[in-house]
Formats: C-alpha cells, sequence, structure tokens
C-alpha cells in the first residue's frame, strides 16, 4: 500500500503465516518468509519461488544486501538449538554460513558498504547483545555492552551507527561504542532509519 494508506493488495495468498518481508533495494521484489523457508515474489504479487532449496531446517529473518546480490538470514539446523547468519545469493545458490558462534544468532542487518553484517546474540552471558561480523566470516565485533538483552540491529545509511532497542528504548552506538539513548524507556522496539534517496 500507498503511505498513506491507500491501494492496499495482497502480494501473497498463503493458508498460513507469511512474515519478515524485506524490499529489494531496486524495489522490483520483496523477500519473505513462509513456513520458516525464504521465498520471493514481486510486489505486484504472482508466483512466490523458494530461495533455499532442500535445507530441511528453519530460515528467518532474511535481509537484502545493498548491491542486491546476496540476501542475509538466520538459520537453525534441523534438530539444534543454535541459530547461525547465512547469506545465499538471490538465485537461491550458494548458501554459506557466515557465523560459527553455536549460539543464538539472529535478525542480521547489513552495513551500507555491503562488507559487515550487524545481529543480535547471545554468546556471552545469556542476554542479547548487539555484534557484527565480515561477509567473510571474520572480524567479529562486540558493538554494546549491557545487563540486559540488547536487539533489533538496524545499521544507519551512513555506517556510522547501528540503533537498537534496549529495555523499551532506542538506542543508537557508533564507531567509537559510544552508546545513546533516543528514546524514553517504555515499548520501543525495532528500529529503522529512513533511507537515503540516490538518484
Amino acid at each position: 500500500m500507498r503511505a498513506d494508506g491507500t491501494h492496499v493488495h495482497t502480494v501473497t495468498h498463503w493458508k498460513l503465516d507469511d512474515d519478515s518481508p524485506a524490499w529489494a533495494p531496486d524495489q522490483r521484489r520483496i523477500v519473505f518468509s513462509r513456513d520458516r523457508v525464504l521465498f520471493i515474489v514481486a510486489p505486484a504479487g504472482g508466483p512466490v519461488h523458494r530461495l533455499v532449496r532442500g535445507s530441511g531446517g528453519e530460515a528467518a529473518n532474511p535481509a537484502w544486501s545493498p548491491e542486491r546480490k546476496l540476501i542475509a538470514y538466520d538459520y537453525r539446523t534441523p534438530g539444534g538449538s543454535a541459530q547461525e547468519i547465512w547469506v545465499v545469493g538471490v538465485d537461491g545458490l550458494h548458501p554459506r554460513r557466515v557465523t560459527r558462534l553455536g549460539a543464538v544468532s539472529t535478525l542480521p542487518s547489513w552495513s551500507p558498504d555491503g562488507r559487515r553484517i550487524a545481529f543480535q546474540s547471545n554468546i556471552h552471558g545469556g542476554h542479547f547483545e548487539i555484534y557484527s561480523i565480515g561477509l567473510d566470516g571474520h572480524g567479529l565485533r562486540r558493538e554494546t555492552r549491557s545487563a540486559i538483552d540488547t536487539i533489533d540491529p538496524a545499521w544507519s545509511p551512513n555506517g556510522n551507527e547501528i540503533a537498537f532497542s534496549r529495555d523499551g528504548a532506542i538506542w543508537t552506538v557508533d564507531r567509537a561504542a559510544r552508546e545513546r539513548k533516543i528514546t524514553s524507556s517504555g515499548n520501543d522496539s525495532t528500529p529503522t532509519w529512513r533511507p537515503v534517496l540516490r538518484h
């Protein structure tokens, strides 16, 4: 639908839930999760195309890379409890694991240059913190430090900050690890940044 609430139309038709939609940067496709499997569909609707085939696990929370060639997602292998961050080509080929943390690592968010992925993980302590890692699986960096869950990472369009949720408020952290509380504590979560228009 449009921002004013008009022109609502159904993109997918399925008996169960379709969730976690993410627009491609060129706005020509939408990736989403259905029954813990990832699919791609055109914004106007029509046939859906399964992205990751024959994996047998649970994939969720897809995020499109800035250059439109890759999709990051979190994935739990069959029978396991850990979730790791994976990437796959938009053609569904060559899925590969980025993290090997043996923890619950979810909700990937791409840096604007496509070189790093931010995510939340409970690798330390049992509560969630925000981390980032290079696309090659190296350079793991802990972005936040807290005694309570710190979740929902969203990388800023200029690459200088990561927004996140903590204790019902929205915060940001910059490259120097300086944290700033943006909203008062309440029930705020899942931050997103206004996109930068490119001509």
